[in-house]
């Protein structure tokens, strides 16, 4: 968000504190709960250290929470019309487009993604483009799990896996009785 007029907020939500922020044309990071409301916003201030602080925002902002409190309260939404502003690498662009596409309730495995954006030798490389997402939820790389029956793979999240299991329990994925 460098030299980009962008704004945050932070929004109350089942899973805890989340910051919302970005530019006039799209959401630029999401920052995932941290331990309390002042963490939260400390880190995502980290990453968007020039942003403001807003009750309202862009209007694809609001958009934005209202759709999150949907997913939030177990029902079906598509996040894919909010728009985004994001400073990353091709591949990431690729992946995350990609990513974008995977519907609410559903999963695929990193290998699966590599294959999508026809790179089926990156598997690994998906995982680095996991963790480096600056948007989850808007990219929803909790939909992402490893190959393996046993795992669900790994976030870079304050409570790492235990949030992913409980973002995929809240879209009501059957998968997780394998975890």
């Amino acid at each position: 968000m460098k030299n980009k007029e962008c704004f945050y907020k932070l929004v109350k939500f089942p899973i805890g504190w989340v910051g919302i922020c970005g530019s006039k044309k799209g959401v630029s990071h999401i920052q995932l709960p941290e331990k309390n409301k002042q963490e939260t916003e400390a880190l995502l201030l980290k990453k968007a250290p020039s942003a403001q602080k807003t009750i309202k925002g862009p209007q694809w902002m609001s958009k934005l929470e209202r759709k999150l409190h949907i997913l939030f309260s177990s029902k079906n939404t598509s996040l894919q019309d909010i728009p985004i502003d994001i400073d990353v690498t091709p591949f990431q662009r690729r992946v995350y487009s990609e990513l974008r596409k995977v519907s609410f309730g559903s999963i695929l495995t990193y290998k699966d993604l590599a294959i999508k954006i026809k790179a089926p030798q990156s598997a690994r490389a998906i995982g680095m483009a996991m963790g480096k997402n600056p948007i989850p939820l808007v990219v929803p790389c909790h939909r992402v799990v490893s190959s393996s029956k046993h795992s669900l793979g790994g976030f870079s999240a304050y409570r790492g896996v235990d949030l992913k299991k409980q973002l995929l329990i809240i879209e009501k994925n059957d998968t997780l009785s394998l975890c």
